[in-house]
């Protein structure tokens, strides 16, 4: 699953990036740092809700659901609180109120177990065998 690969490669690479913002608030400026931070919310978002669509093992598949659930119950335990928002002190995404990105979240939690139950149906990897 060569494809996989390169998503959780991709994903270890932003990783690195958010991990990195904490050394370089020492020495490079707010501004850069919160665009660092800001910059892999995006790749969080995007590669989260491409996850169902692209990744073909349902291991895979079940991170990313067990993601998108972690992602609201954390949420509503910090009363809906972003904490990559928060750590970066800003964000670029579009503002959509907190009960809609836990609808969101929730929703790709639902796809994602759609996708599963799919895949044990009908083989892993569906639907591109």
């Amino acid at each position: 699953w060569v494809l996989d690969g390169v998503f959780w490669l991709t994903a270890i690479v932003f990783q690195l990036g958010m991990a990195a913002f904490w050394p370089l608030r020492r020495c490079a400026s707010p501004r850069c740092t919160s665009m660092l931070m800001d910059f892999c919310h995006w790749a969080f978002v995007v590669m989260a809700f491409a996850g169902p669509l692209v990744l073909r093992a349902s291991a895979s598949v079940g991170i990313v659901a067990a993601v998108a659930l972690l992602t609201v119950v954390v949420r509503l335990f910090m009363d809906n609180t972003c904490i990559i928002t928060t750590v970066a002190d800003t964000s670029s995404l579009p503002p959509l109120s907190a009960l809609m990105v836990n609808i969101v979240f929730g929703s790709l939690f639902v796809v994602c177990l759609l996708r599963l139950v799919l895949a044990a149906a009908l083989g892993e990897g569906w639907p591109l065998q």
